[in-house]
C-alpha cells in the first residue's frame, strides 16, 4: 500500500513535541546531517517514538515493482501504470522517431508499417518519405524504369509496390537500386561433326583467321567473314603492339569496324553500320584484346582510319575475328560449377575440353599460328580437365566419361562483353557421341519488372545504395 505522503507534516532538524500537536501515525522528515531520513510517530506515552521509515527515495521505491512506471496523465494525478500503457500513451503523443540509444528490440510478434503512400516516377526518380509505398509510372505510361531512390537514411527498410496493375513499373540497378544474387545455370549440347576433328566451341564460338593484318597506310584495310553468314557475333582484334604512326600535328589513325549490324535489343539490322574498335592505334598494348559492342551479320571489314592531321603514313598489325560466348544473358555473374557427361563415338587421346572466361584477358598475338581465346593456364582459364586428369584423359569407344569442377567463384560482367565458352578439341573423327555440359552459377538480374498488384520488391539502405532483401 502507497504511503499518503501529505502526512509528512514536519520537517527540520529538532524532533517534534507534544507540543506541536504530534500524533501517533504522523511523520517527521529528519534533516539532520547528510542524509535526510524518514521518521514515523509510533507511540506519544510516556514519551515520543520516532522510528526511523525510509529514505525519501526509498519511500517512493515503495510505490512500485521492477515493472511499473509512474505516468501522470494531468498535473495533478500521478499513478503507477504497467510498461505497455505507457507505450501506448508515448505513441500518441511522440513527435519524432523513437531513438532506442543502440539497444536490441527482441521478442516482436509482428511489425505492421503505416499504410502506403503513393509515388509517382519523374526521370526515373523516387522520394521515400515512408517505409512502404506504391509506385505508379511518370504520367500514367504504359510502362516506366525506376532506377534511383532517395531520401535514404543508412539501415532503412523499404517497400515497394506498383500502385496500378495496368501499368508496369520496371525497377534497374542503373542507379542507386542493387539486386542479390540468383542462383542460375545454362546448359549445352556438343556431337562432333561426321569426318571432323580439331578445335570446337560449347556456348558460342570463336572465328578467326590463323594469319594476320598487318595494314598500313597503302593497303588500310582487311575484310572478314562470309557475305549473308548470320554470324550476330561481336569482332573482335589483338594486337601486336602499339601502331606506328608518322610525327605531326594532331595526326591520329583508329581502327573502324564496318558492315552490318544487329540490335539485340530491338531485332533491328542496319546496313552500312560502323564502329571504332580502337581510337589510337598507338595506344594500343601488346598482346591487347578488343571487341565490338554491336554484334554483326555478314562480312566486315577493319579499316585504319585517319581521324586527326594528316599522317603521311601509319601502320598496325593485329589478329581479328567474331566472338560470340555466353554471359547468363548478359549479367553479373559468378560461375561455381562445371559439369560434363558424355559418350566416346571413337577413341582418342587428345580429347580435352577448357572452361573459359572471356573477359580480354590470356590473348595472345601471333603472326602465322593465331588461336582465339585465353592461353593454357592463364588467369582467363578456368579449369581444364587435362591439366586436372594428367594421365587418365583418354577417350574410349563407346563408354562413357565426365569431368566436374565445383566450389569455384570465377566473377564475369555479362553487361560489359564479359562472358565464358567452352573450348573442346579433338583428335580423332566424331570423338564425342553425345556430350551435355552443365555451367552453374549466381547472377545478378539487371532488372525487376513489377506489373501485378501481387509484386513487390523489399530493399534495405546501405548509405549509398538500396540493396535488395
Amino acid at each position: 500500500m502507497a504511503t499518503d505522503i501529505s502526512t509528512i507534516v514536519y520537517i527540520g532538524t529538532t524532533a517534534p513535541t507534544l507540543r506541536d500537536g504530534v500524533v501517533v501515525g504522523q511523520y517527521w522528515r529528519d534533516t539532520t546531517g547528510t542524509v535526510e531520513t524518514l521518521k514515523k510517530c509510533t507511540a506519544v506515552s510516556p514519551s515520543i517514538t520516532w522510528d526511523t521509515v525510509a529514505t525519501p527515495g526509498d519511500m517512493f521505491k515503495s510505490l512500485f515493482d521492477a515493472d511499473t512506471f509512474l505516468y501522470a496523465t494531468n498535473d495533478d494525478t500521478p499513478l503507477a501504470t504497467s510498461p505497455a500503457n505507457v507505450l501506448a500513451a508515448l505513441t500518441g503523443h511522440a513527435g519524432a522517431a523513437f531513438d532506442w540509444n543502440n539497444q536490441n528490440l527482441n521478442n516482436i510478434k509482428q511489425v505492421n508499417l503505416t499504410d502506403p503512400t503513393e509515388l509517382t516516377i519523374v526521370a526515373g526518380v523516387i522520394t521515400k518519405t515512408q517505409g512502404f509505398h506504391t509506385v505508379d509510372t511518370e504520367a500514367d505510361a504504359s510502362s516506366d524504369d525506376l532506377d534511383t531512390i532517395n531520401g535514404g537514411v543508412i539501415g532503412d527498410l523499404l517497400t515497394i509496390a506498383p500502385a496500378n496493375a495496368a501499368r508496369q513499373i520496371i525497377v534497374k540497378r542503373t542507379g542507386n537500386i542493387r539486386f542479390k544474387f540468383k542462383p542460375i545455370s545454362d546448359a549445352f549440347s556438343f556431337a562432333s561433326p561426321a569426318g571432323s576433328s580439331g578445335i570446337f566451341y560449347g556456348g558460342g564460338f570463336y572465328y578467326a583467321p590463323a594469319a594476320d593484318a598487318n595494314l598500313t597506310q597503302a593497303a588500310a584495310a582487311v575484310s572478314w567473314g562470309s557475305a549473308n553468314s548470320a554470324y550476330g557475333a561481336k569482332a573482335f582484334i589483338v594486337s601486336k603492339e602499339a601502331g606506328v604512326v608518322a610525327a605531326g600535328a594532331g595526326n591520329v589513325v583508329s581502327i573502324v569496324v564496318s558492315g552490318t549490324s544487329i540490335e539485340p535489343t530491338t531485332g533491328v539490322r542496319s546496313a552500312g553500320s560502323t564502329e571504332t574498335i580502337v581510337a589510337n592505334i598507338t595506344a594500343m598494348g601488346a598482346n591487347t584484346f578488343y571487341q565490338t559492342a554491336k554484334r554483326w551479320v555478314g562480312a566486315i571489314t577493319f579499316t585504319l582510319t585517319v581521324t586527326g592531321g594528316a599522317p603521311a603514313t601509319y601502320s598496325a598489325d593485329f589478329n581479328y575475328g567474331f566472338n560470340n560466348t555466353a554471359s547468363f544473358a548478359e549479367r553479373h555473374a559468378h560461375i561455381t560449377r562445371f559439369n560434363v557427361k558424355a559418350r566416346a563415338g571413337a577413341s582418342d587421346t587428345a580429347f580435352n575440353i577448357r572452361l573459359l572466361l572471356h573477359n580480354g584477358v590470356g590473348w595472345t598475338y601471333s603472326a602465322a599460328a593465331f588461336k582465339p581465346g585465353a592461353a593454357v593456364g592463364s588467369a582467363s582459364e578456368i579449369c581444364n580437365m587435362n591439366t586436372d586428369y594428367v594421365t587418365e584423359k583418354n577417350l574410349v569407344l563407346g563408354e562413357a566419361f565426365g569431368y566436374l569442377r565445383t566450389d569455384m567463384m570465377v566473377h564475369f560482367d555479362g553487361t560489359a562483353g564479359e562472358g565464358f565458352i567452352m573450348e573442346i578439341t579433338t583428335g580423332a573423327n566424331k570423338a564425342i557421341d553425345t556430350m551435355t555440359m552443365h555451367v552453374f552459377g549466381h547472377v545478378v538480374t539487371n532488372q525487376i519488372p513489377m506489373d501485378t498488384l501481387g509484386s513487390a520488391l523489399l530493399l534495405q539502405y546501405n548509405g549509398t545504395d538500396w540493396m535488395e532483401l
